[in-house]
């Protein structure tokens, strides 16, 4: 089944002139396993939807143990938050699991847009706004309960 922008949340109630504006401003990039999309400290350019594959973000403790923060897979974004910031860099390293296809949307461009219609800028801070709660929950899960607690609540979905 061929990947379609529109079946992405930040993308979904765009018109096909918006669409198509995004996908002229966009380019895909194929990963191998293992390799790194960017590095913790990169400049922040552009953001990513996953086509095909996975993409792991994840930070290095100062004694170099590795912390994934999240797996990210086909059909969802990663990245977009950033291009809000003056001075934007990646917090995060982003590595593929596997082999791994990727749309990469420039941030300056993708703002310009935005700025052209309140609909979709309210739409894209709904969908950061959803993702931070999740993340803060995720972190309740794993930090507040008991290890019981914890298998009770995956167990139970």
């Amino acid at each position: 089944m061929a990947f379609d922008l529109k079946d992405t949340y930040l993308f979904s109630q765009l018109s096909d002139l918006q669409l198509d504006r995004v996908r002229s401003f966009s380019q895909k990039i194929r990963l191998p396993d293992g390799a790194a999309l960017f590095e913790a400290g990169d400049e922040a350019r552009r953001f990513f939807v996953v086509i095909d594959g996975q993409i792991k973000l994840s930070r290095l403790s100062l004694n170099g143990n590795e912390k994934v923060i999240e797996v990210v897979s086909a059909g969802h974004t990663f990245a977009e938050a950033l291009m809000f910031s003056d001075n934007p860099s990646y917090p995060v390293r982003a590595a593929a699991i596997g082999d791994t296809l990727l749309i990469a949307i420039d941030n300056k461009a993708f703002l310009a847009l935005l700025r052209e219609s309140v609909d979709t800028c309210f739409r894209v801070m709904g969908d950061m706004s959803m993702r931070l709660r999740n993340l803060i929950k995720e972190i309740d899960d794993l930090t507040l309960q008991s290890a019981s607690g914890r298998v009770a609540g995956y167990l139970c979905g």
